[in-house]
């Protein structure tokens, strides 16, 4: 599989959306959005369906995840939000 440039921004992308979901677990909610910040920055430029994943749906799924903390956070309670972590949604070919 080659990454050229614009691959590697995809790749990297993925890996700092998903280690903000760490980032929160770890309570780490400042870190996690501005990472997660930094990842929508680097997927916005991939069309939805890009390696056949599905990219919007990823990113609406975790903006969900750490809202939830955020809020769980404020209430005082532990901000990982109880259930299954989001898993990486896949586009149909």
């Amino acid at each position: 599989m080659s990454r050229t440039p614009p691959e590697r921004g995809f790749f990297q992308g993925l890996l700092q959306a998903g280690v903000s979901l760490h980032k929160a677990r770890l309570g780490q909610l400042s870190g996690a959005r501005k990472l997660f910040a930094k990842g929508c920055e680097r997927l916005a430029s991939f069309p939805p369906g890009h390696r056949g994943v599905d990219v919007a749906a990823l990113l609406a799924t975790i903006e969900g995840w750490l809202e939830r903390a955020e809020e769980r956070d404020r209430a005082g309670l532990s901000a990982w939000p109880e259930g299954t972590p989001p898993r990486i949604p896949r586009c149909m070919p």
